[in-house]
This record gives structure tokens, sequence and C-alpha cells, in this order.
């Protein structure tokens, strides 16, 4: 799971928006319609364990497991300050398709579509495993995500834009040290079959790709301390290779499957991290409107992208 030792230190703060109580609350609601009194729960695919902790300090037994090391050392910071009377929760390094646990569970859940990134070919011994450390009557809930959400477009679609997120190539950079132009090569491939998939399912849209915002400065540099209008560098950090041919794989992928490519440098120029005006959120950003994620785009400039994407 090296792809998640890379996100770990920052997991929470990427996930801030997500209202765990809430995740809390329809479990319990769940638990209140099944047979039997759930007392020992099973939190698979945990991430750092946020929901985790709020499930024991509810008085639950918990069982955590995860298939990455990195994110279970998050979780076990979570539970430093877990209230006295509940029971702090068994964390365990294991793949889902690796479960194995010393007896059974009254009930077992996975969040924010964890079962979604499971590879199919080891679903069936998930569900295996799953069946044999769940007791009898007890319950399954997995959060996956809605079908009907493949099924939105058809041929009455008229426009389409793709956007493809970086996340995934921070543990190729840091933990794999995989060449960016292989890294380049992967994105392009990826979006190709991406847009060769639309153009399936919606024959009649127009495809629109859209490239990377302005992120670093003229000479690479990334600020992700910007305070008062003024970006401090962030040493030995230089996106300019790695932002280039991020954006030189959409284009490519566009051109090779007949989409439309719209760069994004032109409309969001003079607005990185280093700018006064920035619409790239720093980690420690005080010169910001509103936004949901740092290291992404204010709400402010995603309407100003998005608007001349529409308009191209």
């Amino acid at each position: 799971m090296s792809a998640y030792g890379a996100l770990a230190a920052w997991y929470d703060a990427l996930t801030r928006d997500v209202d765990y109580a809430a995740f809390a609350d329809f479990y319990e609601q769940c638990f209140q319609q099944g047979r039997g009194a759930c007392r020992t729960l099973l939190d698979f695919c945990c991430g750092t364990g946020t929901l985790t902790r709020l499930m024991a300090a509810r008085g639950y037994e918990m069982i955590a497991t995860d298939g990455s090391p990195d994110m279970l050392m998050q979780a076990q910071t979570h539970n430093a300050d877990l209230p006295a009377e509940a029971v702090p929760p068994l964390l365990l390094c294991q793949e889902a398709s690796q479960l194995d646990l010393y007896g059974t569970v009254d009930a077992a859940y996975c969040s924010l579509d964890g079962f979604d990134y499971l590879p199919p070919e080891e679903l069936p011994e998930v569900l295996h495993r799953l069946h044999l450390f769940v007791r009898p009557g007890g319950m399954l809930i997995l959060d996956i995500r809605d079908p009907a959400s493949f099924r939105a477009l058809d041929g009455g679609t008229r426009e389409v834009v793709i956007l493809a997120g970086a996340n995934d190539t921070y543990p190729y950079i840091l933990n794999d040290r995989m060449p960016m132009p292989q890294i380049q090569e992967n994105l392009r491939v990826a979006a190709r079959d991406a847009i060769h998939r639309v153009k399936q399912v919606a024959p009649n849209a127009k495809v629109k790709i859209a490239g990377y915002p302005t992120i670093s400065g003229p000479n690479g540099e990334v600020c992700l301390i910007n305070t008062g209008g003024v970006g401090v560098p962030t040493p030995a950090v230089n996106l300019r290779e790695i932002e280039d041919r991020l954006d030189q794989g959409l284009a490519q992928a566009a051109g090779d499957a007949g989409a439309q490519f719209v760069s994004l440098k032109g409309a969001t120029a003079g607005h990185g991290t280093c700018d006064a005006d920035n619409w790239v959120v720093g980690v420690v950003d005080d010169n910001i409107g509103t936004y949901n994620l740092f290291v992404h785009m204010t709400n402010h400039g995603v309407q100003v992208a998005g608007d001349h994407v529409g308009r191209a």
C-alpha cells in the first residue's frame, strides 16, 4: 500500500470536510435495525482511523485494519486523547484480502468509498473473509458509489469535461522514484482510455479535458506558506518538470482520443501558490477566500477555471 504512505501525514487535512459524526450516526441507526446488539466493530480500510476513534469514544470495542502502516501510525495518534472509559482500538496492519481476526465481530463497515479502491480480483476473497469474521446475523456496511452515477452519460449528453487529479503521482515520485517521463506516459494512457470510455457511452458529446492551473512560479518554486500575500518558497521543492509533464500528458491524451485539450495556464497566470492573489492554497495560507482542501484551488479559482473551460 505504498500509494498511501506519502499521503498519510496529509490525509486528515485532505478530508477535513468529511462529516464523520454523520457516518457514525448512520451506522448506529443501522445497528438498531440489526439482529442482536452491536458492540464489537471492525473498521476495515480504516485509513487514519478518525472514524475508528469516534466509534470507540461512543463506547464500541473497535478493531481497525488497513494495509498501510503509515496510515495506522496516524490512527494511533488519534487514540491518545480517548475518554478514560473508552476501550483503545486494536489496530492491525492487514490488507482487506488478508483479513485475519482472533474471533468474530458484531458488525463491519468500510467508509469513504474504501471498498471501491480494492482490486476487483481480490473482492471474492475479501467478502469470504468478512463472512468468516462477522458473526452470524451480524451486519456488513459498505460505503460505495451509487451505480447510477456511472449511468449518467448517454446519447443525449452534449458535453463532458474531464479533470485529472495529480494525487496518484505523489507516491510514484516520493516512494517509487518513478521517472517523470514514465509518469507522464501513464497519465496519457489513463486519460486517453477515460476519453474513449466517455465516447462509448456518450457518443454525441463534445469531450474536453482540462489542463493544470498555474501552481508554481516561473522557476518551479512552490510556496506552501503564504502569509499576507507573501509566498515563502519551500526549500528543495521544484514543480517545473512535474507540472509541465502532467499538462503535456493530458494534452497528448486529448490528441490521441480526439478530445479538446483546454489549457488553464493563461486563465490562471499570476495566481500560483507564490503569488499575492493566489488561487492555489498553501498549507499555511491566510491570504485566500473560501476553499475545501489545501494544495487545491480556491472556490474562486475553480469558478474562473470552470468558466474558462465552459467557454472553450
